[in-house]
């Protein structure tokens, strides 16, 4: 004979035990994405303000030579540095240099016009007397700077 004794039992079930893990997944991957949105925008915020540096440079550059620079473009072989400079050949004293980190870094590849979490696609466009300045931002949205036409991703890339 079994002796049971009146003790009840206590403790989860096992469906209790499923559900409250389930429960904690679901949780978890809202945190994990809100995580990232929050990462994403903290690295569009460097984009822009990486921008708005290069922006003071060519309004520097205005200051200095009475004209915006003709070219703004990467030094050959870099995704960290970029000149601006009065021509293409960049052999001017009053050419500048632009140091880029983190997020701002440019992506390798010279020929892509999408921001990546890897680096970043910027543009720049000097039409007469005005200019545009330009940064593809990760979240799909451009940021412009300038009085000038925007400029184009695929044509006037850095």
């Amino acid at each position: 004979m079994v002796n049971r004794s009146n003790k009840s039992l206590t403790g989860f079930t096992l469906l209790e035990l499923i559900v409250a893990m389930a429960i904690v997944a679901v949780l978890a991957t809202l945190a994990i994405g809100a995580i990232t949105i929050v990462q994403r925008s903290a690295r569009d915020a460097e984009r822009r303000s990486a921008l708005e540096t290069m922006n003071l440079e060519i309004e520097g550059f205005r200051g200095d030579t009475g004209s915006y620079p003709g070219f703004v473009g990467r030094v050959t072989g870099s995704t960290t540095q970029v000149r601006i400079c009065a021509t293409s050949a960049c052999n001017s004293t009053s050419d500048k240099t632009i140091n880029l980190k983190g997020a701002a870094i440019m992506l390798s590849n010279t020929s892509a016009t999408t921001t990546t979490s890897e680096g970043t696609v910027y543009c720049y466009l000097r039409t007469g007397a005005a200019y545009s300045l330009g940064v593809n931002l990760e979240s799909g949205n451009n940021f412009y700077l300038g009085s000038g036409t925007n400029c184009s991703f695929s044509a006037n890339a850095i």
